[in-house]
């Protein structure tokens, strides 16, 4: 028997058990990371998708925020869905997944202020055009819009938590539950 430090705690274990503990949570948050990174990746890539296969009717959804100058709202309406492009493919293929995160939590923060200004004005009537053909769904106006966009900000915001507890790849065959003996 072992003793093995869990915690600062000094416990009495047998290695056997603490390793097959500590691969086993390993490997379980590390599914659940790439389980996140992909769901996030294909959100982004759909809105992009969308908001480009009506390019149009997105820099409208801008303009009518009357927040932007004529010409800034379709510029702005263009960087978008470039950006979620860019954040799209970082996170399924598993480039820079740190940085992918930071930016689309800070994308969809900046989401969230927009969806809560607007439902707190009365402005929400409208849908957002980000997800084409769901302009009138419960998800696209109002309350719905503030819920959708806070739970994928809270999903970007846990995919952040869990990379910084991962081994420096995020990879399923690179964890080496071995590698350490404290939990």
């Amino acid at each position: 028997m072992d003793i093995v430090q869990v915690n600062q705690i000094t416990l009495p274990c047998m290695k056997d058990n603490v390793s097959h503990a500590k691969e086993t949570h390993s490997r379980g948050r590390l599914l659940v990371h790439e389980g996140l990174r992909l769901f996030l990746g294909c959100v982004f890539l759909t809105a992009a998708a969308f908001k480009l296969s009506d390019l149009q009717a997105f820099q409208a959804s801008l303009a009518n925020l009357g927040w932007l100058p004529l010409p800034l709202d379709r510029l702005v309406g263009l960087w978008i869905p470039g950006l979620e492009c860019v954040l799209a493919v970082c996170l399924i293929c598993g480039l820079s997944v740190r940085e992918a995160g930071t930016m689309s939590v800070a994308l969809m923060a900046v989401f969230v202020g927009i969806a809560i200004f607007e439902f707190g004005t009365g402005m929400s009537s409208h849908g957002c055009a980000c997800f084409k053909g769901s302009e009138q769904s419960w998800f696209a106006k109002g309350i719905g819009k503030v819920v959708r966009n806070t739970g994928l900000f809270g999903i970007g915001a846990l995919l952040l938590r869990l990379n910084a507890t991962l081994p420096s790849t995020s990879r399923i065959a690179s964890v080496d539950p071995q590698s350490t003996h404290s939990v």
